[in-house]
C-alpha cells in the first residue's frame, strides 16, 4: 500500500524533473525557427549576408544560447508546490524582443569632420555613431554589406529591424507536437515512480 505522502512525493519529483527538461524541448523548436548562417559568409568572408527571408539568421549564437537554462541571459524559474506547478521561461538578451517584434534602432547624432575611412566632410556635417561604425567596418572589409548599412543609418538616422518571430512560433510548435511528448515523459516517470514505491512497500 502506498501512502498519500508517497504518491505526492512521486508526482512532485516527476513534475519537477519535467520542468527541468522543458528548456530542451523549447530549444529544439526555437532552433527550427532560425537559420544557422555561422559567424561568416555572404558577400565577403568577413561580412554576413542580408536576410531577406522571414526566419532569423543565427550567426554568433548568443541569442539562441540565451534560451539554454543556466546561461547568463536565460530566464528560468520553476516550482512545484502541492498540486500547483509554475514555470517562467524566456530570454533577457537585448536583441530577443527586437527580432521577435521588430524595431527601429535610432542612431546617436554626431557632428564630424571626417569618417573612419578618412573621407572628409564639410564642417558641421551631421551623421550617427552607428553610421560611423558601419563605415569603419566597410573600410576594414570592403564588404558592400557594411556600406549599405552605413548609408541607411546615415540617411534614416538609424536602422529598421524587421520582425522575424522565433519564440512565439516555437511555442505554437511545442503546443502542437512537443507538448504531447513532454507530458508523456512526465506521466511515464510518475508510473515508474509509483511502481518502484509499490515494490519497496511490499518488501
Amino acid at each position: 500500500m502506498i501512502s498519500n505522502a508517497d504518491i505526492e512525493s512521486v508526482i512532485s519529483k516527476a513534475v519537477s524533473d519535467g520542468l527541468q527538461r522543458f528548456p530542451v524541448f523549447m530549444q529544439i523548436e526555437i532552433a527550427d525557427n532560425m537559420i544557422d548562417q555561422g559567424g561568416t559568409g555572404g558577400e565577403t568572408s568577413k561580412a554576413p549576408v542580408f536576410n531577406t527571408g522571414k526566419k532569423l539568421y543565427k550567426s554568433s549564437g548568443k541569442l539562441f544560447q540565451s534560451f539554454i537554462k543556466g546561461n547568463k541571459d536565460n530566464i528560468y524559474k520553476a516550482s512545484v508546490r502541492g498540486s500547483v506547478a509554475s514555470l517562467v521561461y524566456g530570454s533577457n538578451n537585448k536583441y530577443a524582443k527586437v527580432h521577435e517584434f521588430g524595431a527601429f534602432i535610432k542612431g546617436t547624432p554626431v557632428t564630424i569632420l571626417k569618417t573612419y575611412s578618412g573621407r572628409k566632410y564639410k564642417r558641421g556635417k551631421t551623421t550617427t555613431k552607428m553610421s560611423q561604425y558601419f563605415w569603419f567596418k566597410y573600410s576594414q572589409t570592403k564588404a558592400p554589406f557594411f556600406m549599405k548599412l552605413a548609408l541607411a543609418a546615415q540617411k534614416n538616422q538609424g536602422v529598421n529591424i524587421p520582425a522575424r518571430p522565433f519564440f512565439n512560433p516555437a511555442i505554437r510548435q511545442f503546443n502542437s507536437t512537443g507538448k504531447q511528448r513532454w507530458v508523456g515523459e512526465i506521466k511515464a516517470s510518475i508510473l515508474n515512480g509509483l511502481s518502484s514505491a509499490l515494490l519497496k512497500n511490499r518488501k
